[in-house]
């Protein structure tokens, strides 16, 4: 009797594993989630086809069940729906975009300051992208940022920044001192 629901049960399950990934916006993401992503999606068609299949191969064919292409729309509309949101949080009106520049370094480490008083610091490697959040608060000329920053940033980031005099760059205060080694200035890309 429950035989029927097995299908559709999968593609639910599998897409709660889409959906809940496409919400996660802090962590490191790399080349094997892309392949992750498309596995499931993978599988749920393979449901898909199987129910398909099997129906047509039967010689007294019983009603359609339709609860796996019920379910499958359902995890589509639920996973853009979720993946808008997600993008619409990362890419919201950034206040400031700063870069962490270093001419030796092939990394693009950049710090987003958003309107809402939240930020974004995405640290790219070549294979993969990890992203933190948090609070800051601008007062006069300095930034202050959430102290936990330079641990998860492994110290590329600071938790307390000084506009340049021209406000081109944001320069780190270490120790109450002005840093001098231009490695950690962050250059502002954009300012809003």
């Amino acid at each position: 009797m429950y035989k029927k629901y097995y299908s559709s049960l999968a593609i639910l399950l599998i897409g709660f594993f889409i959906i809940k990934s496409e919400l996660i916006l802090e962590g490191s993401f790399g080349i094997i989630e892309v392949f992750l992503f498309f596995f499931q999606w993978l599988l749920i068609i393979g449901v898909l086809s199987f129910v398909t299949i099997r129906w047509a191969l039967k010689t007294v064919k019983p009603k359609y069940n339709y609860l796996p292409l019920l379910a499958a729309i359902v995890v589509g509309l639920l996973s853009f729906l979720a993946n808008y949101s997600s993008g619409y949080r990362l890419n919201s009106t950034d206040k400031i975009v700063a870069r962490n520049f270093r001419h030796y370094d092939p990394r693009n480490n950049t710090l987003r300051l958003k309107g809402n008083g939240n930020y974004f610091v995405e640290l790219e490697y070549l294979e993969w992208l990890t992203r933190y959040s948090g609070k800051y608060e601008i007062h006069n000329d300095t930034l202050h940022i959430d102290k936990e920053i330079i641990s998860k940033s492994d110290s590329i980031f600071n938790d307390l920044y000084i506009y340049s005099i021209d406000k081109k760059y944001f320069i780190p205060i270490i120790k109450n001192k002005l840093s001098t080694d231009s490695i950690k200035w962050l250059k502002i890309d954009g300012e809003n």
